[in-house]
């Protein structure tokens, strides 16, 4: 059971440093098509 405890603790904190990571990754996605459309624009 303390073993489960540890692994359930683990994924938790992958999950959370995946949704870090995919939340990152979509920010930069927006920034950089702004960016291409700003460029465009002018």
């Amino acid at each position: 059971m303390e073993m489960w405890g540890k692994d359930f603790g683990l994924v938790l904190v992958l999950s959370k440093v995946h949704n870090d990571v995919l939340a990152l990754g979509f920010t930069l996605t927006s920034q950089l098509m702004v960016n291409n459309s700003v460029s465009r624009t002018n």
